[in-house]
């Protein structure tokens, strides 16, 4: 024996190559013998044409074959069927999603491309019902049908819109209308787009005309967005008894009653909102945690409101924000509202609504009730942002948009002002682009002395400045603070030494200060300076004041 080692084996392709030869090769002669022997008949030929017909379709099923066992061996083709069945319900979400984004009448859902990847991933999608719970109406009747069939029993996600209606179509409304009340009690969310002024009806009017008393056990959540003007809506009162939350954009008086104990999220958009009209809505929702009212215009200045309202309770609420108010609305609100002392009440005000003078007069009685006051510019330096809290009482929160605020800083303006008053205040977070002058701050320090913790954010030249004041003699400025804060405030470790060493010799030593590590040149490794603990934040954080 030679001892050589044996051939390697040929490629795959010329394996594959050679093999397909030999089979076309081996029926070639067949047929060929078949087709040549003189004593074949006209049925014997036909029955070759037949098995030619037989072979082609067999082949074609072959490939269809191989083609679905290699799609299994990539990565694609080992997903388990849960797996991709996730992966349709995100596409489908987004699909529809991008479909709302211009909700109209012509804009038929149809399907995302991912129900048609693959035949494994068709079947999936058809007989998985938690994907066929979205319907556009108005739809065709037969995508309708073909929706409902595979739906089974999910609940279905709604959405109306009136584009394609003329005020004379009585046929397509009451088709729409029947189609609702069908559905009544497997909707699960329903949105109402009303935007084409002059069908008929407004849409809680259709809603009260098609689908009247018939109870929506379902429902949790509606929208109704209603531009339509129905002058002749009277008060109607759906039957929603698991509603968990409702938004309301339109006129208020056209606002549907819905009776649920589980309504806890309200959002209400309008022209504009009287607080009296506020309460009177907030009166049939008890249960709210989260409330937001948007008003695009400011109510009429000249209007009075009523001399008196009744108190409303909200003992679950959690949040309440509202937008473009009057200051005597927000007054108004707060004397008839009875909330729990962990809610956050935030309203935002424009420099048309409320000048920096009455904002002052309607914060500052405020001061001496609450011991934590929150001061900082808008994020786009266009106003101010004002949150008053204190244990046992909800937080406040004005948002305050001024014009003229980058050239006359809000906050350098106000400040002073709030001093004027009262106030038992014991911490102050200050987030501000610049300070008040050394007079003014020194003022305004004085009349908050008992401060025992200062949080600041702000410039180099700003943070000395308000160390210089603390430094004020012949008396001490803020004898009780204990804990200074300059997280993401730029400072010489050297000018920091000084303040602190000053303190203690005064007999007022800090016990905390905190800082952000990048932003001074402190020792890393230091745990105290002069008796202060150090508390140094090594996350890094851009510089906010760049």
């Amino acid at each position: 024996m030679s001892g050589k080692p044996p051939p390697p084996p040929p490629p795959a392709s010329v394996q594959l190559s050679q093999m397909c030869d030999e089979f076309e090769t081996g029926i070639a002669n067949s047929i060929e013998l078949r087709v040549l022997d003189p004593g074949q008949g006209r049925g014997d030929l036909k029955r070759v044409h037949e098995s030619l017909s037989f072979m082609e379709k067999r082949l074609t099923q072959s490939i269809l074959f191989l083609k679905t066992r290699n799609n299994r061996c990539v990565p694609i083709g080992r997903l388990s069927d849960e797996l991709i069945l996730e992966i349709l319900e995100n596409c489908s979400a987004a699909h529809h999603a991008e479909k709302l984004s211009h909700f109209t009448a012509d804009g038929a859902f149809g399907f995302p491309p991912a129900f048609s990847v693959c035949l494994r991933w068709r079947d999936i999608a058809i007989r998985s019902p938690s994907l066929w719970r979205n319907i556009a109406l108005p739809s065709p009747k037969k995508l309708l049908e073909l929706v409902q069939s595979r739906n089974q029993t999910v609940p279905f996600n709604v959405r109306v819109n009136n584009d394609s209606y003329q005020p004379n179509d009585h046929f397509g409304i009451n088709f729409l209308g029947d189609t609702i009340r069908q559905l009544a009690t497997r909707i699960s969310f329903l949105h109402m787009c009303w935007d084409r002024v002059g069908i008929v009806q407004g849409p809680v009017a259709f809603l009260e005309e098609h689908v009247g008393q018939r109870e929506m056990s379902s429902l949790k959540f509606l929208k109704i967005t209603n531009h339509s003007k129905d002058d002749n809506f009277g008060a109607f009162t759906l039957q929603t008894p698991v509603l968990e939350s409702l938004e309301f954009i339109g006129p208020p008086k056209e606002m549907p009653r819905v009776l649920s104990e589980h309504l806890v999220e309200f959002v209400l958009g309008w022209k504009s909102i009287r607080a009296d009209v506020i309460l009177d809505i907030l009166l049939m929702m008890p249960h709210l945690k989260r409330c937001k009212i948007t008003c695009r215009a400011l109510p009429d200045p000249n209007r009075l409101l009523p001399p008196e309202s009744p108190v409303v309770s909200l003992n679950n609420l959690e949040r309440l924000d509202v937008w473009h108010i009057l200051l005597p609305d927000i007054n108004y609100l707060l004397r008839h509202l009875n909330v729990p002392s962990s809610a956050r009440l935030t309203f935002y005000m424009e420099k048309a609504s409320a000048h920096r003078t009455s904002i002052s007069t309607f914060l500052g009685p405020h001061l001496n009730a609450v011991g934590d006051l929150y001061a900082a510019d808008a994020p786009d330096h266009s106003g101010a942002i004002y949150t008053l809290g204190t244990a046992g009482r909800p937080t406040l929160c004005v948002d305050y948009t001024d014009p003229d605020a980058e050239s006359s800083p809000t906050n350098t303006l106000l400040l002073p002002e709030l001093a004027k008053y009262p106030q038992n205040l014991s911490y102050l977070d200050l987030h501000l682009s610049s300070l008040p002058s050394h007079r003014e701050l020194r003022r305004i320090l004085t009349a908050w002395s008992g401060l025992r913790h200062i949080m600041i954010c702000t410039r180099q030249p700003d943070l000395y400045r308000l160390l210089d004041v603390l430094e004020d003699t012949p008396e001490i400025i803020c004898p009780s603070l204990k804990h200074l804060d300059c997280h993401r405030t730029q400072f010489s470790g050297t000018r920091m030494r000084q303040f602190l060493e000053f303190r203690k010799n005064q007999g007022h030593p800090l016990g905390t200060l905190e800082f952000t590590q990048s932003f001074t040149d402190i020792e890393p490794d230091l745990v105290s300076i002069n008796g202060t603990d150090i508390a140094a934040d090594v996350s890094e954080y851009p510089d906010p004041w760049p």
